[in-house]
């Protein structure tokens, strides 16, 4: 799936009694576990489908897996977190599968381009605050590849029969907050109704994420951070737990977060986290700190190529 993340794919045949315990995946020598939780709400949702390969991902901070189905001739992907919460599921479908009054908002923009590709996202999970945490109400959205009249691949997301594309206001304030910064990647989130997007920029400094409205409000950006700006109890909290013996060089950034949604509107919440990614070989450990260097969350070796 195509996503502001580090990926890994693993692939593996596996019986249909093998859902409702770990799935273990081997990958370029290394294991990769399916926890119980995960795999048993693959099997409730799913009860026909076959696994084809397990990935680990990450998304706005949160981890999950990213499992391809097969169920006859369809496949799809699924994404599910450790705790069993399905963040979202992609599967290619035709054209004529897309409701009427959507695909007239899309042949309209293609006019006389040809359609190369269709996918259906169907988000049942949104990623908040470092987890995904379940939606009220699916949201769907259709993704479309397509050549306009001049043989140029294009491609655009629609739903609610409108065709999701970084407002001028976004793009606006992205050129006055970050001068000189290249836009990598943008992604289109409902969060309960309100269109967050997800924004990838580039710039001296390296790789920025930032999630804002379409106003230009910004929710949220994280960044790089150096050593020597970060809380000293982070560092004492990492020594205490030995963490980096045998690691490779931590990667530090620091996000700060203006907003969340709560109930379909945006609040104001401020407040930092502090992020240390640390690897060793081929699995990654995420530790997430408060703004005093309070470990937040409960870090633990993953699986994981970037």
């Amino acid at each position: 799936m195509k996503k502001t993340k580090c990926a890994a794919s693993f692939a593996l045949l596996l019986t249909m009694a093998g859902f409702l315990t770990p799935v273990a995946v081997q990958a370029r020598g290394k294991s990769l576990r399916l926890p119980p939780a995960a795999a048993k709400v693959i099997k409730a949702n799913f009860p026909s489908a076959r696994i084809r390969s397990v990935g680990r991902e990450r998304e706005r901070g949160a981890w999950y897996y990213e499992v391809a189905l097969r169920d006859g001739k369809r496949r799809f992907e699924v994404e599910v977190t450790a705790e069993g919460v399905i963040g979202e599921i992609e599967a290619k479908i035709k054209f004529s599968d897309i409701p009427g009054d959507l695909a007239a908002v899309i042949r309209k923009r293609i006019g006389n381009g040809k359609v190369a590709r269709v996918e259906k996202h169907e988000r049942r999970g949104i990623a908040r605050n470092g987890k995904f945490v379940p939606l009220k109400k699916p949201r769907i959205m259709y993704e479309v590849k397509y050549y306009d009249v001049n043989g140029r691949r294009r491609e655009m997301s629609v739903a609610s029969n409108r065709i999701l594309e970084l407002p001028k206001a976004a793009k606006a304030k992205i050129k006055m907050y970050f001068p000189g910064a290249r836009i990598v990647e943008v992604e289109m989130e409902d969060d309960d109704g309100v269109m967050i997007y997800a924004v990838q920029l580039q710039d001296g400094e390296g790789r920025k994420e930032v999630d804002l409205l379409a106003d230009g409000r910004v929710l949220e950006e994280e960044k790089p951070w150096p050593k020597k700006a970060m809380p000293k109890p982070i560092w004492k909290k990492l020594a205490a737990d030995d963490v980096l013996r045998n690691a490779d060089k931590p990667s530090l950034s620091r996000r700060e977060t203006w907003g969340v949604v709560e109930d379909g509107k945006v609040v104001g919440r401020k407040y930092v986290t502090y992020v240390v990614r640390i690897r060793r070989g081929g699995h990654l450990c995420e530790y997430r700190f408060d703004g005093r260097g309070k470990l937040i969350n409960k870090p633990q070796w993953e699986p994981v190529d970037e």
